[in-house]
């Protein structure tokens, strides 16, 4: 299954460009005028927290973001994660590219 984790996911070149938006810590610019690249922004670092951590962080919010996926992640059930992640992913990329000007 194509992934964001592995770079192969369905809007990766978009990912990429909001990533240049996205400041290396705290958040993005003006986040009340950019909440969609907020958003992304925050479920880029659940998403992280999840695939390399397991959801351990409880600030990154991975179970809000991603529900069950913790769950799923503690029985090593990746591909029932990739299932929920992709989508909401996906859908979070072409919101906040849209509100960006990017798409």
């Amino acid at each position: 299954m194509n992934n964001y984790f592995d770079e192969t996911g369905a809007y990766e070149v978009l990912g990429k460009k909001l990533d240049k938006l996205v400041p290396t810590a705290g958040s993005v610019m003006q986040p009340n005028k950019n909440p969609k690249l907020e958003k992304y922004r925050k479920m880029v670092n659940a998403y992280y927290d999840l695939y390399n951590n397991g959801g351990g962080n409880p600030c990154r919010k991975t179970a809000y973001y991603f529900p069950k996926t913790i769950t799923l992640a503690r029985s090593d059930d990746w591909e029932g994660c990739l299932a929920i992640t992709e989508p909401l992913m996906d859908k979070a990329i072409l919101l906040a590219a849209e509100e960006q000007g990017i798409v």
